[in-house]
Protein backbone atom coordinates (compact mmCIF):
# COMPACT_ATOMS: atom_id res chain seq x y z
CA UNK A 1 0.00 0.00 0.00
CA UNK A 2 1.30 3.45 -0.85
CA UNK A 3 2.35 5.33 2.25
CA UNK A 4 0.91 8.64 1.05
CA UNK A 5 -2.60 7.19 0.93
CA UNK A 6 -2.69 5.25 4.20
CA UNK A 7 -3.32 8.21 6.48
CA UNK A 8 -6.13 9.54 4.27
CA UNK A 9 -7.69 6.08 4.05
CA UNK A 10 -7.55 5.77 7.85
CA UNK A 11 -9.12 9.21 8.31
CA UNK A 12 -11.87 8.46 5.78
CA UNK A 13 -12.71 5.06 7.25
CA UNK A 14 -12.75 6.21 10.87
CA UNK A 15 -14.89 9.23 9.95
CA UNK A 16 -17.39 6.93 8.19
CA UNK A 17 -17.45 4.57 11.18
CA UNK A 18 -18.01 7.49 13.57
CA UNK A 19 -20.82 8.84 11.40
CA UNK A 20 -22.45 5.39 11.25
CA UNK A 21 -22.21 5.08 15.02
CA UNK A 22 -23.81 8.51 15.49
CA UNK A 23 -26.59 7.60 13.05
CA UNK A 24 -27.31 4.40 15.00
CA UNK A 25 -27.30 6.28 18.31
CA UNK A 26 -29.54 8.92 16.75
CA UNK A 27 -32.09 6.28 15.73
CA UNK A 28 -32.34 5.16 19.38
CA UNK A 29 -33.23 8.70 20.45
CA UNK A 30 -35.02 9.97 17.33
CA UNK A 31 -32.25 12.44 16.42
CA UNK A 32 -30.20 13.09 13.30
CA UNK A 33 -26.53 12.10 13.53
CA UNK A 34 -25.34 15.71 13.60
CA UNK A 35 -27.40 16.42 16.72
CA UNK A 36 -25.95 13.37 18.47
CA UNK A 37 -22.50 14.58 17.48
CA UNK A 38 -23.25 18.07 18.85
CA UNK A 39 -24.31 16.58 22.19
CA UNK A 40 -21.13 14.47 22.37
CA UNK A 41 -19.05 17.55 21.51
CA UNK A 42 -20.67 19.59 24.27
CA UNK A 43 -19.92 16.82 26.77
CA UNK A 44 -16.28 16.54 25.71
CA UNK A 45 -15.47 20.22 25.17
CA UNK A 46 -17.26 22.15 27.90
CA UNK A 47 -14.62 24.90 27.68
CA UNK A 48 -15.67 25.61 24.07
CA UNK A 49 -19.39 24.88 24.43
CA UNK A 50 -20.56 27.45 21.89
CA UNK A 51 -22.11 27.35 18.44
CA UNK A 52 -18.78 28.64 17.06
CA UNK A 53 -16.89 25.78 18.69
CA UNK A 54 -19.33 23.26 17.28
CA UNK A 55 -18.99 24.83 13.85
CA UNK A 56 -15.20 24.56 13.96
CA UNK A 57 -15.43 20.89 14.97
CA UNK A 58 -17.98 19.87 12.36
CA UNK A 59 -17.05 22.17 9.50
CA UNK A 60 -20.65 23.24 8.94
CA UNK A 61 -21.85 26.75 8.29
CA UNK A 62 -23.06 28.80 11.23
CA UNK A 63 -26.70 28.70 10.11
CA UNK A 64 -26.67 24.88 9.91
CA UNK A 65 -25.32 24.64 13.45
CA UNK A 66 -27.84 27.24 14.64
CA UNK A 67 -30.75 25.20 13.28
CA UNK A 68 -29.58 22.02 15.02
CA UNK A 69 -28.77 23.82 18.27
CA UNK A 70 -32.25 25.36 18.26
CA UNK A 71 -33.78 21.89 17.66
CA UNK A 72 -31.84 20.53 20.64
CA UNK A 73 -32.93 23.45 22.82
CA UNK A 74 -36.58 22.92 21.81
CA UNK A 75 -36.31 19.20 22.60
CA UNK A 76 -34.88 19.99 26.04
CA UNK A 77 -31.43 18.43 25.44
CA UNK A 78 -29.42 21.64 25.83
CA UNK A 79 -29.88 25.06 27.38
CA UNK A 80 -28.40 28.42 26.46
CA UNK A 81 -26.63 30.39 29.21
CA UNK A 82 -25.00 33.79 28.98
CA UNK A 83 -21.36 33.61 29.86
CA UNK A 84 -20.57 35.84 32.83
CA UNK A 85 -18.91 39.06 31.82
CA UNK A 86 -19.84 38.79 28.13
CA UNK A 87 -23.53 38.84 27.23
CA UNK A 88 -22.72 38.38 23.53
CA UNK A 89 -21.20 34.96 24.15
CA UNK A 90 -23.76 32.23 24.79
CA UNK A 91 -22.67 28.97 26.35
CA UNK A 92 -24.50 25.74 25.55
CA UNK A 93 -25.08 23.40 28.48
CA UNK A 94 -26.34 19.83 28.35
CA UNK A 95 -29.47 18.94 30.30
CA UNK A 96 -29.64 15.58 32.09
CA UNK A 97 -31.34 14.03 29.06
CA UNK A 98 -28.76 15.54 26.70
CA UNK A 99 -25.98 14.22 28.93
CA UNK A 100 -27.50 10.72 28.79
CA UNK A 101 -27.50 10.77 24.99
CA UNK A 102 -23.94 12.13 24.87
CA UNK A 103 -22.70 9.44 27.24
CA UNK A 104 -24.46 6.74 25.20
CA UNK A 105 -22.73 7.99 22.05
CA UNK A 106 -19.34 8.21 23.74
CA UNK A 107 -19.70 4.69 25.16
CA UNK A 108 -20.25 3.50 21.58
CA UNK A 109 -17.18 5.50 20.50
CA UNK A 110 -15.16 3.65 23.16
CA UNK A 111 -16.39 0.25 21.91
CA UNK A 112 -15.39 1.26 18.38
CA UNK A 113 -11.96 2.40 19.58
CA UNK A 114 -11.37 -0.97 21.24
CA UNK A 115 -12.38 -2.82 18.08
CA UNK A 116 -10.08 -0.66 15.96
CA UNK A 117 -7.13 -1.32 18.27
CA UNK A 118 -7.78 -5.07 18.65
CA UNK A 119 -4.66 -7.10 17.97
CA UNK A 120 -2.20 -4.41 19.04
CA UNK A 121 0.03 -5.37 21.92
CA UNK A 122 1.31 -2.88 24.49
CA UNK A 123 4.43 -2.01 22.45
CA UNK A 124 2.38 -1.54 19.27
CA UNK A 125 -0.05 0.71 21.09
CA UNK A 126 2.75 2.79 22.64
CA UNK A 127 4.37 3.28 19.22
CA UNK A 128 1.00 4.19 17.70
CA UNK A 129 0.34 6.68 20.50
CA UNK A 130 3.73 8.34 19.92
CA UNK A 131 2.94 8.62 16.20
CA UNK A 132 -0.49 10.12 16.88
CA UNK A 133 1.05 12.60 19.33
CA UNK A 134 3.52 13.77 16.67
CA UNK A 135 0.84 13.95 13.94
CA UNK A 136 -1.51 15.89 16.24
CA UNK A 137 1.26 18.29 17.26
CA UNK A 138 2.07 18.88 13.58
CA UNK A 139 -1.61 19.36 12.74
CA UNK A 140 -2.07 21.92 15.56
CA UNK A 141 0.99 23.79 14.35
CA UNK A 142 -0.32 23.87 10.78
CA UNK A 143 -3.73 25.09 11.96
CA UNK A 144 -2.10 28.01 13.78
CA UNK A 145 -0.45 29.24 10.58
Amino acid sequence: MEQRNELWELAKNTFQLRRRLEEETGKKFGLPAIEVSILAYLHLYEEDATASGIGREHGFKKNTISVHVENLVQKGFIERKERSGDRRRVELVLTKTGETIAKTCLAEHEKLRKKLLAGLDQDDFAALQRCFDIINRNARSLLQN
